[in-house]
């Protein structure tokens, strides 16, 4: 077995990538299995889903850009 040498799990950039993917298929998951349900309930009801589901996605493309901006600082101080 590999041992692990991440001391700050933040600065790795796969943790973000790895964080922005579980949250957004996390909230996309309950978003897509109960919106029917939700236009049969209430078209607000769906609106406030729709929403949500916006949040999820800027969440995602957010964490991702941490992401790739981590990897991008951890290239420059290898180069140097």
């Amino acid at each position: 077995m590999i041992e692990g040498k991440i001391r700050v799990l933040a600065r790795v950039p796969a943790f973000w990538i790895n964080t922005a993917m579980l949250i957004y298929y996390t909230g996309n998951f309950f978003y897509n299995m109960l919106y029917n349900m939700s236009l049969n309930y209430s078209v607000e009801f769906a609106l406030v889903t729709i929403k949500f589901s916006s949040i999820f996605h800027a969440a995602f493309y957010v964490l991702i850009s941490v992401g790739f901006w981590k990897a991008r600082s951890i290239e420059k101080k290898q180069t140097r």
